[in-house]
């Protein structure tokens, strides 16, 4: 916790605040250039839109797998932005390394308004290439939900997982949307050259 009041090195370290959760979703929704006075409305980017460039703006961190952003901006209007806030929030847990001074659950939740959970119906195996090389393969269930009570289509699912190459921490998404359906899926993601 002390690291992140200090700064740690990160670029938009948000001093770690339990009573004012708001205030930290705040802090970090001005820090990336959203209107706090209007994040709650229409005017967020559709999830999509924030995934693809909170990426880039942490790249090589936050990886994308290919099809990760198929159903992003399927999610009920509801969710959008829960969505949309979730991937600042994992963008953000990205940059620092997954190293914030306090759980996933309490994290997502302050910031996104999301619940973490390592388990569900829905898993995914992945591999992590770097080039042609492959550096890294594992099996996942990790996501962000926002909608267990309801049907597929009105549940919102992210699912991601962290793991070190060559000392950098990377944060593939394999997928946001609705509620997929029940099982396992495979995913590819490919780490990009730093230069």
């Amino acid at each position: 916790m002390r690291d992140i009041e200090k700064g740690a090195g990160c670029a938009c370290a948000l001093k770690i605040d339990r009573l004012r959760g708001k205030a930290n979703r705040t802090a970090l929704e001005r820090f990336l250039g959203i209107n706090p006075e209007q994040a709650a409305g229409p005017s967020l980017p559709p999830p999509s839109e924030a995934f693809v460039e909170v990426s880039r703006r942490v790249n090589p961190r936050l990886i994308l797998a290919p099809t990760a952003l198929r159903q992003a901006d399927a999610v009920s209007q509801a969710r959008l932005p829960l969505a949309t806030r979730a991937a600042y929030a994992l963008a953000d847990w990205a940059e620092k390394g997954g190293v914030v001074g306090e759980t996933m659950s309490s994290y997502f939740k302050r910031l996104a308004g999301v619940e973490f959970a390592e388990t569900g119906p829905v898993g995914y195996s992945y591999q992590a290439f770097f080039g042609e090389m492959e550096v890294h393969c594992e099996y996942t269930k990790w996501h962000l939900l926002s909608g267990k009570r309801t049907n597929r289509d009105n549940a919102l699912r992210i699912h991601f997982l962290r793991f070190e190459f060559k000392d950098t921490v990377y944060v593939p998404v394999f997928f946001c949307g609705p509620h997929p359906n029940d099982g396992d899926y495979k995913a590819k993601v490919d780490i990009p050259a730093q230069g």
